[in-house]
């Protein structure tokens, strides 16, 4: 009889700072409650604490596409970290699966108008190699 491995299914976000000033938000391949959510719009505030500039990259690979709400309370963070620290975020790259989530987040970025770049990638290479020209 064969050994069965299992996948461990994260159902919450993941944030790496150790390739900084590059924060790396990895979404899990579940939908996030409305709890779930507001805690990761908390989590993506940590790099802002530092007071340092950085640049994020958000991973969305696996994550399905935010809901409206969700889309409206990503606008209102950004708007709002930007308010409170501003200049230290200097861009922001999401990796995305589908043309659907591409205009999703160009939408989010009409409605935010962040002051940094702000752009979708089809993979986790890309968007580093362009954040890291942004820096």
């Amino acid at each position: 009889m064969g050994a069965r491995h299992l996948e461990l299914v994260r159902d919450s976000p993941a944030y790496d700072a150790s390739e900084w000033p590059l924060f790396v938000v990895t979404m899990p391949p579940v939908p996030l409650g409305a709890d779930g959510f507001r805690a990761h719009l908390e989590g993506c505030r940590a790099p802002y604490r530092r007071m340092q500039p950085f640049v994020m990259l958000i991973n969305m690979g696996r994550h399905p596409p935010l809901d409206a709400d969700q889309r409206r309370a990503v606008s209102h963070a950004i708007k709002a970290y930007n308010e409170r620290y501003p200049g230290l975020h200097r861009a922001l790259a999401i990796v995305v699966r589908s043309r659907l989530e591409r205009g999703i987040v160009t939408a989010i970025s009409w409605v935010a108008k962040p002051p940094y770049p702000f752009a979708a990638f089809e993979t986790v290479d890309e968007a580093k190699a362009w954040l890291l020209e942004k820096l």
